[in-house]
């Protein structure tokens, strides 16, 4: 499944703290949205190969890792790309 440059919503629940998935979150532009998002209560959770990330919940690219949090998520912002390395 491939959602390139596509924001996903969906309505979330009264009282349930809010979700975004960002793919490709580690980079210079998911990072900045990453902490936009978090000052607007988001709880923010980012797949990347760097499992690593020093600030947000990090996720493997496995579907069923994947699968998991979008059922639980409001949002999923897909910035990934080819690597730059």
């Amino acid at each position: 499944m491939y959602f390139h440059g596509v924001i996903f919503t969906r309505k979330s629940k009264e009282n349930v703290m809010k979700k975004i998935v960002i793919a490709g979150g580690t980079g210079f532009i998911g990072t900045y949205i990453a902490k936009a998002y978090e000052k607007r209560g988001y709880e923010v959770i980012i797949i990347s190969r760097n499992l690593h990330h020093q600030y947000y919940k990090t996720i493997p690219w496995k579907e069923d890792k994947i699968r998991e949090e979008l059922e639980s998520s409001e949002i999923l912002l897909n910035l990934s790309g080819k690597s730059v390395d």
